[in-house]
C-alpha cells in the first residue's frame, strides 16, 4: 500500500505564428515534489506517518513554486524536445551546441 502526499504541476504551451496561425511548437511537462522520493517500510503506520509529515511540511512552505519552477524549465528546456533555440542564441541555427 503506498500512501503519500504530493503536489504536482502540469503545463501545456503552444507557439502560434501570430500572422498566419501556424502552429511552430507545442509541448507538455509535468514535475511532481515526490519524484525520486519513497515510502519503503514502516508499513501502514509508518506509510501514514510519512504522508501526515509530508502534508504538513508542505503546507508550512509551499512547495508548489519550486515544482512549478521544475515543470516550466522541462516545458521550456531547448532540444530535444523543446524549444528550438532563438536568434539571440550562439547555437542558433546550428544542428548541435
Amino acid at each position: 500500500m503506498l500512501l503519500n502526499s504530493q503536489i504536482r504541476v502540469s503545463a501545456n504551451a503552444k507557439l502560434m505564428d501570430n500572422r498566419t496561425g501556424q502552429l511552430l511548437w507545442s509541448g507538455a511537462a509535468t514535475a511532481s515534489d515526490s519524484e525520486g522520493g519513497n515510502n519503503s517500510g514502516g508499513g501502514l503506520a509508518g506509510a501514514l506517518i510519512y504522508a501526515l509529515v509530508k502534508q504538513v511540511a508542505s503546507s508550512v512552505g509551499d512547495q508548489g513554486h519550486t515544482v512549478a519552477h521544475i515543470t516550466s524549465q522541462r516545458l521550456l528546456q531547448v532540444r530535444p524536445n523543446g524549444l528550438l533555440y532563438g536568434p539571440l542564441s550562439p547555437f542558433y541555427e546550428k544542428t548541435e551546441p
